[in-house]
């Protein structure tokens, strides 16, 4: 199993544990719909929140090299005027 899918078993389990102990706190509700309605709202905003959050960090973080920047570590590059191999 990979990273990526605990990950997003991971998402899903907290983002239902938020919808559902919303769901159970608004009992003055009369309706189950309207309830049911409110922690899927509660829910998704709080996925919402996290996927801005996760594209603010990401534009911040991971940057295109500006030309004035050297190649990475074990890169290599040509000589000036040499054909890529």
């Amino acid at each position: 199993m990979s990273s990526m899918q605990v990950a997003g078993a991971l998402g899903v389990a907290v983002l239902g544990t938020i919808a559902t102990d919303r769901t159970k706190t608004l009992a003055r509700r009369p309706t189950a719909g309207e309830r049911t309605h409110s922690g899927y709202q509660l829910g998704f905003s709080v996925a919402a929140a996290f996927a801005i959050a996760a594209l603010l960090v990401a534009s911040v973080v991971l940057r295109t090299p500006s030309r004035g920047q050297t190649a990475p570590v074990g890169e290599r590059t040509a000589a000036p005027g040499a054909e890529p191999a």
